[in-house]
């Protein structure tokens, strides 16, 4: 797009969509990225979201058995909690934190009361997968593989957008903690180090048992069952530090816990990163629209300055149906915007930094998801005749839709092929199919005005265009009737004016009475 200079441009997520959702990898990064990032998608326009949600999409099970229509019927919202400080406390019969401010507004946007089924890390997708509760808000990390295939359940999830970036760290014994705080990848062997007669314990189910198991022996690490078995452990010196996210080591999560000593250290880095989210199943695919734009919902009104007072400032949508064009401001109303659910939850455990700020445009938005166990065997989607990737994979290609833009996808008449960065998605998708070549493509150049028609009739199997996620197009696109899936943006684009001087600038300025801009 053209560009003048002033002004600031507005922060616009650009996406690859595909029905149904084709993976796309990237290299996993190792760096924990501390630059602000919570930021809704240009999406809750909810002025221009007025197109009915009735029907669902893709395979959807979002029909009078959905889970959606079951929680209304039953008037009730099991959602699934971990006790964790500052995300799930059960204080005399009462639960609070972040995670279970989420359930609440989960409920409350959709009419319900909320029940608090508690659970554990190893038991929660069997739990989730079983009906055992409706939505997961348990300081659970988004994987690759827990989207795709998480193995103890047989089958992948939703989430939603992050609502805490946590990583695993370390805590205990001072001496354990510096210890371990000093291994690096470069370490050949924790038996030649101090670290030589740590024992770390780790919760079974959590991400933390991968990270640490790529740092220590197997013998350094006892698995416990929970958080307490993990404290009592360290109290009867059966272990010197243990393992998980910020808020799981904190020390007033310690002290909860039983963990009284005074010699206790939290570590300073970070092994990995995990991004915590909202879970539900995977097979319904208006609920997991729901639990997706609840926490985009709750950034969005932080972004707008709309507060739990003033909660009536939002406006409908019946991109839901008609039945909940009042679903965010309900929202809102019952917890307050994102700012006020971190405040009252994890302000005095982890002050808000980073990559749990508002995102103003200005600092990095790329973000790699934890890929998970890279070792589980998930089901074969060629297994399944009327799957979108056995279609491709029988006819020999992709069909990818582009729109011819420089820099993004252009002919060159010397290479006679495609390039551009939009192109080489398209590449990346072939080379995944069909292990390796990267030419099994078939460029579709289509108009933006019937885009999500070409892929919703089948014409095209995957958009690899300037395409901006936004809700509608997410829950019912308005020229299909349908909902599409989308990846994580790839580019933050923003719109800008341009054009002869000064009028570009008086644009920019949106300006037309001042002299020189009235022409």
């Amino acid at each position: 797009m053209a560009a003048s200079g002033g002004g600031k441009a507005a922060v616009i997520p650009l996406l690859l969509i595909a029905v149904p959702a084709l993976i796309v990898g990237s290299v996993a990064l190792s760096r924990i990225n501390a630059a602000s990032s919570l930021q809704s998608q240009q999406a809750i326009d909810l002025n221009t979201a007025q197109k009915s949600g009735d029907e669902s999409r893709g395979d959807s099970t979002a029909t009078a058995t959905g889970t959606l229509d079951n929680v209304v019927s039953a008037g009730i919202l099991k959602c699934g909690v971990i006790p964790v400080v500052g995300f799930a406390e059960n204080s005399d019969g009462a639960w609070v934190g972040m995670d279970t401010d989420l359930c609440r507004a989960v409920a409350a946007g959709v009419g319900v009361d909320v029940e608090f089924v508690e659970t554990t890390f190893s038991d929660r997708w069997t739990d989730l997968q079983s009906g055992r509760f409706d939505l997961l808000s348990a300081y659970s990390t988004h994987t690759m593989e827990r989207d795709v295939y998480q193995d103890s359940a047989g089958d992948g999830f939703c989430f939603s957008e992050p609502y805490f970036y946590d990583g695993t760290t370390y805590a205990g014994l001072p001496e354990a903690v510096a210890c371990l705080d000093s291994l690096t990848d470069d370490t050949v062997s924790v038996e030649e180090t101090d670290c030589a007669t740590v024992k770390l314990c780790v919760e079974t189910g959590n991400t933390a048992v991968d990270a640490v198991r790529n740092t220590l022996p197997e013998n350094a690490i006892v698995e416990v069952p929970n958080l307490s078995a993990a404290y009592r452990a360290l109290i009867d010196g059966k272990c010197s530090a243990v393992a998980g996210g910020r808020a799981e080591v904190a020390q007033p999560s310690a002290a909860l816990n039983g963990y009284s000593e005074d010699s206790y250290a939290v570590g300073a880095n970070l092994l990995v990163r995990d991004p915590l989210a909202m879970v539900a199943r995977d097979n319904d695919r208006r609920w997991c629209d729901i639990i997706f734009w609840t926490q985009q919902a709750l950034v969005s009104a932080e972004e707008q300055g709309v507060t739990q007072s003033t909660a009536d400032d939002l406006s409908l949508t019946s991109a839901f149906g008609e039945e909940f064009d009042n679903i965010f401001v309900e929202m809102i109303r019952a917890v307050g915007n994102y700012g006020e659910v971190y405040a009252r939850n994890v302000e005095p455990i982890i002050p808000r930094a980073g990559m749990d700020t508002i995102n103003e445009g200005e600092t990095g938005r790329l973000y790699s998801l934890p890929f998970g166990d890279l070792s589980v065997q998930g089901d074969n989607p060629l297994d399944i005749p009327e799957s979108t990737i056995s279609k491709i994979h029988r006819r020999g290609h992709l069909r990818c839709g582009i729109t011819r833009r420089a820099s993004f996808a252009e002919f060159s008449p010397e290479n006679l092929e495609f390039e551009g960065y939009d192109v080489d998605y398209c590449k990346a998708i072939s080379a995944a199919i069909f292990d390796g070549p990267t030419d099994n493509v078939v460029y579709v150049d289509l108009p933006a005005s019937s885009r999500f028609e070409y892929i919703n009739d089948g014409i095209v199997d995957v958009l690899s265009r300037i395409t901006t996620h936004t809700l509608d197009r997410d829950v019912k696109e308005p020229t299909t009737g349908q909902g599409f899936s989308f990846t994580v943006p790839n580019f933050y684009d923003g719109l800008r004016f341009g054009g002869i001087p000064p009028y570009g600038q008086c644009a920019d300025n949106l300006d037309t009475t001042s002299e020189g801009c009235e022409d």
